[in-house]
């Protein structure tokens, strides 16, 4: 469990999401970050707005689940909202997800 906060903190951080709020118990951990216009060199794609709900829940034997729900908007021409399609979501929370997994492969922990 405190592997995975770390892993989770760090990737967030990395990628220049800063945590709004946080809460941490030895079973549970929940994150909620800023919203953020994407860099190029953020998960996402240029012109994209997101925002995470990061939630990880302690298993048996050393395990734990970890679940991500992205809020992601497009930028459209003049500043405008566009809503994002599922898959879409689906694939930005699956890039999270896969980098938070790389944060904890053997020898990053």
């Amino acid at each position: 469990m405190v592997a995975v906060c770390k892993a989770v903190e760090e990737v967030l951080g990395r990628n220049g999401y800063s945590v709004r709020v946080s809460m941490k118990t030895d079973q549970r951990a929940v994150y909620v970050t800023d919203r953020k216009v994407s860099t190029p060199t953020s998960l996402e794609l240029p012109g994209f707005r997101n925002q995470y709900l990061v939630s990880i829940q302690a298993l048996p034997s050393n395990h734990a689940r970890l679940s991500v729900k992205a809020e992601f908007e497009k930028i459209g021409q003049g500043g405008r909202v566009v809503v994002a399609g599922n898959e879409e979501i689906a694939e930005i929370e699956r890039r999270l997800i896969g980098e938070i997994q790389h944060a904890l492969a053997p020898g990053k922990v």
